[in-house]
């Protein structure tokens, strides 16, 4: 039925499909100005898909207005595709391009559209109900309004994910150029105020700093600047650079007079070294070279610093002298060679040495010093004793120590323990009490390398410092976050600390330009930590007034009426806003959380009680449940089992932990006693099943009687007794089998009543079998022509009837056919027994015998209503008393009569 009903939808699909078949048009001969040989050029073109023929098509469709129109009136996308290639996007009205791009197939239109068209919301349109996720993806990129990107997100919701995506990156896209703009044009304010600011005050240390970042930025945005903004910050600078370059003249100055004063302290150093040197030991030969270094130094400075002079003119009287000590060394030498001297000689004597003049701060030649001695003669020579103090000695050894430490330090080139030290050094050489040659020769020296190395510091930091300016410029520009700068600021401020200290001018000038740029960088920094600093303080309160919640909870609450739920509910929720109360202020910190920290406990020990009364009350049902183990009312036992099951549940929980663990121990009581149950019941269980097999078997054994034959089924009667004697005793089954067994038991037991009830009336189906099949043999008979055969017919009807044993109705009625072989068949009579019990049955007759049949109607309505009507048993006998039926068709119809009555 159904490959038919398959068939016949193909073979109709294809003759639909030749119907529609397209039969070839000669387009050439047709006018798009004629109405029907226009529909004809249209059906053509929407039918056809080869370019060859569209172009030949559309040589004939010239009016593309009208064109336009007809994709309108019927959208197609051949017409939409011709029609697209001859437009452009200023024939159309916005719209009517809006009416033509919202219709179905109208994707040409929109290609058409899209690569000409500049209109906001028709590109909008295009974005949200393009035919092509390209299409739609390609107008999103022509919009640039953000007002219409938002709207257009709201729009189109989930419809298309890359275009919802792309209008996410585009959105973003145009913030991100909004803040540069807007951080931009807030640099251009700030340049223009810090320049005017620069140049309307007077110059202070960092100017120099500014001006450099100031040109930095005027640069990074000169071309963002307006013509007058433009203007005004190059006046400013130019005011700024000329104070900048008065000052640094004034610092050129002052750096050379520095400088200079710088050679004179170096100088004077040297000097009072060569003094003291030539104090302690003056030798000829070093006379000479004393000149060179008195005349140079002396055509050098002029008298222009007074340090120099009391060494100068120290060192002048000691060379003075020694110019007189060699003038009259030949005098000396004969005063010395007397063995004593008279008045004159040592009055002589005593002028010589006065003109001499040797320095009493000089150590003196030998000659004079024993020529002093023999003007005093009696005078004992006295050796200055030298008794130190335990002060000078201690004095002595602490700087004799950071003598070494600092020589140390500047071994390893370590400039700030050397300017620790020297300050150090320097405090100790000027207090009383210590007055040590050696080791102020040993400073004299050090001092000198010293300088020698702040000079080498200076030259390696300054590129060093150079760069740390540029970097801290760079923080200035730059975009990071305000932690990450003022991490950065710190870092580069750390970096220049550790170069260490350098007072030179062009160390102070990036100083100046470093301290300038890190302020700039700062400012930012200054109001998140102020907002920083404001919020902690706020969360400080918030934690104050956290911790006054909770001391009034603990003092209001009643703990013993509340669960430990709701507790644990409250101290998370103290927790949590306690964590969103932070950062705090630093110096209420500590106290804040202890306070915190105790409250928690506070209310963690009113929650410990609570729980440890709960788990006494479990601890109860447990012990209960134990009891009940060792009951020996099983029934009692696990009733009051499930009622402690139901007073647990009913009772209030404990933590997870806690209550899972005390419910294991009760349940491994009740367990116990729910496994003698489980073993009750499966004793039970399978008593119950092995009498739903004996009942099974009951009822087949019932089931097998109602099966047997008649003989059999005559002598079951006593079986069938016991069974349904033994089915009775049968123990208890389960409710469901029971239940069926008692439907087969019942169906079993009337299968049997109703096939033993039937004997009877089956003995006697079978004997009119028998009484039929005999009454056939005479019809045999009756209608044999040959004598022979209805001998042995006749011989045959003899034997049977000696055996056979019918009532004695049927006897009577075949009686006088037994011997009668020759009895004339009555055809009529037959006809009239078929009819008359036609009509007892109410069948209709065939229509030859409807005569007949109203004949025997009306005999017996004239008969009367009131007489009985013969049996069909009566009408078959009267039909068996007869000799055969000549016809067979109506010896058919009456044995079809027969198994109806």
């Amino acid at each position: 039925m159904l490959k038919k009903l398959f068939s016949f939808t193909r073979s109709k699909n294809k003759a639909d499909a030749s119907k529609t078949t397209p039969s070839p048009i000669n387009v050439d001969s047709l006018d798009e100005h004629n109405p029907k040989q226009r529909q004809r050029l249209l059906e053509r073109l929407r039918q056809t898909s080869d370019a060859d023929e569209l172009t030949k098509l559309g040589s004939r469709l010239q009016d593309n207005p009208q064109l336009i129109a007809d994709f309108i009136a019927s959208p197609h996308p051949m017409l939409a595709r011709l029609a697209a290639s001859r437009l452009s996007a200023d024939e159309l009205s916005n719209v009517e391009w809006q009416q033509l791009i919202t219709l179905p197939h109208s994707l040409a239109f929109q290609q058409r559209l899209i690569s000409q068209c500049d209109d906001a919301k028709l590109l909008q349109l295009l974005a949200s109900s393009g035919h092509s996720s390209e299409l739609r993806q390609q107008a999103c990129s022509r919009i640039n309004q953000p007002e219409q990107l938002r709207e257009l997100l709201n729009s189109i919701g989930n419809r298309d994910k890359k275009v919802r995506q792309q209008l996410k990156e585009a959105l973003a896209k145009q913030r991100q150029i909004e803040l540069d703009a807007e951080q931009q044009q807030q640099q251009i304010e700030a340049l223009s105020a810090q320049s005017q600011y620069a140049a309307s005050h007077a110059w202070n240390p960092q100017l120099g700093g500014k001006l450099k970042l100031l040109k930095q930025q005027f640069d990074t945005l000169q071309a963002n600047l307006s013509d007058r903004q433009r203007e005004t910050i190059k006046a400013h600078l130019e005011q700024i650079s000329e104070a900048v370059a008065q000052h640094q003249a004034e610092l050129d100055a002052a750096h050379q007079a520095e400088q200079l004063k710088q050679q004179h302290r170096q100088l004077a150093v040297e000097l009072a070294a060569l003094l003291q040197r030539l104090q302690q030991s003056y030798h000829c030969e070093q006379a000479d070279e004393l000149a060179v270094i008195l005349s140079s130094v002396t055509s050098t400075i002029k008298g222009q610093h007074e340090q120099l002079q009391p060494l100068l003119t120290s060192l002048s009287c000691l060379h003075q002298a020694h110019q007189n000590y060699q003038q009259q060394l030949p005098t000396l030498q004969t005063l010395q060679q007397q063995p004593s001297l008279n008045d004159e000689q040592h009055a002589q004597l005593q002028e010589l040495l006065n003109n001499i003049a040797w320095p009493a701060d000089a150590k003196a030649p030998p000659l004079i010093e024993e020529l002093n001695e023999k003007l005093a003669p009696s005078q004992p020579k006295t050796q200055p004793a030298k008794q130190d103090t335990q002060r000078s000695k201690q004095l002595r050894s602490e700087l004799k120590q950071h003598l070494i430490d600092c020589e140390q330090a500047v071994d390893n080139k370590d400039l700030k323990t050397v300017n620790q030290l020297s300050g150090t050094i320097r405090q100790q050489l000027t207090q009383e009490g210590l007055t040590d040659k050696e080791l102020s020769a040993h400073w004299q020296r050090l001092n000198k390398r010293i300088y020698e190395l702040r000079d080498w510091h200076k030259f390696a930091s300054m590129p060093k410092r150079q760069q740390l300016c540029d970097e801290m410029s760079n923080v200035v520009n730059s975009k990071l976050s305000v932690q990450l700068r003022a991490d950065k600021i710190k870092q580069l401020q750390a970096d220049w600390k550790a170069l260490g200290n350098d007072f030179s001018p062009e160390s102070k000038q990036l100083w100046s330009t470093f301290k300038a740029a890190a302020d700039i960088a700062y400012e930012p920094c200054k109001i998140y930590f102020a907002e920083q600093q404001q919020l902690r303080e706020q969360n400080s309160l918030r934690r104050s007034e956290l911790c006054q919640q909770l001391e009034q909870y603990l003092t209001e609450h009643d703990f013993e009426q509340s669960d430990f739920e709701q507790i644990d509910l409250i101290l998370q929720q103290a927790k949590r806003e306690w964590r969103q109360y932070s950062p705090a202020e630093k110096r209420h910190s500590k106290a804040q959380q202890q306070r915190f920290n105790t409250l928690l406990k506070s209310i963690n020990n009113h929650r410990q009680q609570h729980i440890d009364l709960l788990i006494e009350q479990k601890q109860r049902l447990i012990d209960e449940a134990q009891q009940l183990v060792n009951s020996d009312e099983l029934a009692s036992a696990i009733e009051q089992a499930k009622q402690l099951q139901q007073r647990w549940q009913q009772g209030e929980k404990l933590p997870h932990a806690i209550d899972k663990k005390l419910w294991h121990e009760l349940r491994a009581h009740l367990d116990i006693l729910f496994e003698r149950r489980q073993q009750q019941q499966q004793q039970r269980n399978s008593a119950q099943q092995e009498n739903v097999e004996a009942g099974h078997r009951l009822i087949e054994q019932l089931q097998q009687l109602s099966q047997l034959d008649d003989q059999a089924l005559s002598n079951s009667r006593e079986d069938y007794q016991q069974l349904i004697s033994q089915y009775q005793l049968v123990g208890e089954r389960p409710h469901n089998d029971y239940k069926q067994q008692q439907i087969q038991f019942k169906k079993a037991c009337d299968a049997y009543d109703s096939h033993y009830a039937g004997l009877s009336r089956r003995a006697k189906a079978e004997q009119w079998a028998s009484f039929l099949t005999f009454c056939q043999q005479l019809n045999q008979r009756d209608l044999a022509s040959e004598p022979q055969e209805k001998a042995s017919l006749q011989n045959a009807i003899n034997s049977a009837w000696a055996e056979l044993d019918f009532p004695e109705p049927w006897r009577t009625t075949v009686i006088p056919r037994i011997d009668n072989a020759d009895v004339a068949s009555d055809e009529q009579q037959h006809r009239k027994l078929c009819i008359e019990l036609e009509l007892l049955l109410g069948v209709d007759s065939p229509s030859k015998d409807q005569a007949l049949r109203m004949e025997l109607q009306m005999n017996k309505l004239q008969k009367g209503l009131g007489q009985n009507s013969p049996s069909p048993l009566e009408l078959r006998l009267d039909w068996l008393k007869l000799a055969a039926c000549p016809s067979p068709e109506l010896q058919q119809r009456f044995d079809q009569l027969q198994l109806k009555g």
